[in-house]
């Protein structure tokens, strides 16, 4: 081989795996940003300011003063006479003395939620697992806490756990936009008007479909404000159906390539073999109706 062709073969081969190793980088970084960003979340949802007064929907006896509310509390609070002590000092109940410092606007009480089981460690693989397989149920999440860390936990506090950081369940397949276009609306709608046309002789149809053997989820969680990707799949066989129906209801069906190992797709032969078992099924003055039969 040519010297030359060589030298210009081995930069763009270092090019090539320069360029994986920045992308790989960057889904690293990208990863780790992700991950923070959720833990952030985490922290402001988990800790919350409780500033809701207790007894203000009572009705109260007796108008009390501002600046009266305000001596009580200072009395009480900072200069340490007791509560039995102010309410005879400033002609109020013992209740109310209660309900004054209570409604303290200076004293809002921190409610923080008691730790639970999933450590720092494990909020981090689980937040890694979702991003690879972002179409895991709330029960394959508790699955892998179970088989990587050997903790068992609830699916409600996988919700709990998935909400805290923000990660919403979201549509990862895109709805064609062709399937609501205004002619074929109208074409589907035609169709279903005919479907009443009298032939005056029985009618059967009979069709053929492919099933895929592999079955996917439309949905998968992610960071709120980031799309959610389809985990890929690996190519399976599919399963093909030939079924008949008929205006009385379903007639007849075969099951082709049920194991799995045939790789062509369904031929004349095929439906040659099914339309010859479907004679004794239907009436023989039957109008059978095959789509693709051209």
């Amino acid at each position: 081989m040519d010297s030359k062709i060589l030298d210009l073969k081995a930069p763009k081969a270092k090019a090539r795996d320069l360029a994986q190793q920045l992308e790989a980088i960057n889904k690293k970084i990208f990863q780790k940003r992700t991950i923070i960003n959720a833990k952030q979340n985490l922290n402001k949802k988990r800790v919350h300011v409780n500033d809701r007064l207790k007894h203000k929907d009572c009705k109260q006896n007796t108008i009390i003063n501002p600046a009266v509310c305000e001596l009580i509390r200072s009395n009480v609070l900072e200069k340490g006479i007791g509560r039995k002590a102010a309410a005879e000092a400033f002609k109020v109940s013992i209740r109310q003395v209660y309900r004054i410092i209570q409604e303290d606007p200076n004293q809002k009480k921190i409610n923080q939620k008691r730790p639970g089981k999933l450590t720092d460690e494990m909020v981090t693989s689980l937040l890694v697992f979702i991003e690879e397989k972002s179409t895991s149920t709330q029960k394959e999440m508790v699955q892998f806490l179970q088989t990587t860390f050997s903790v068992s936990v609830s699916t409600q506090t996988i919700s709990n756990l998935v909400g805290d950081l923000d990660v919403t369940w979201k549509q990862s397949t895109n709805i064609p936009a062709s399937w609501n276009q205004p002619d074929l609306l109208v074409q589907r709608a035609n169709f279903v008007g005919h479907q009443g046309l009298d032939l005056e002789r029985p009618v059967g149809f009979v069709d053929e479909s492919g099933f895929d053997l592999h079955t996917g989820r439309s949905h998968g969680y992610a960071p709120s404000g980031q799309p959610s990707v389809l985990s890929l799949v690996p190519k399976v066989k599919q399963v093909t159906l030939i079924s008949a129906i008929s205006e009385t209801g379903y007639v007849y069906h075969e099951i082709l390539n049920a194991d799995g190992k045939k790789t062509a797709g369904v031929g004349a032969n095929n439906f040659c073999l099914c339309l010859n078992s479907l004679g004794s099924r239907l009436a023989n003055d039957s109008i059978i109706i095959i789509d693709n039969a051209a």
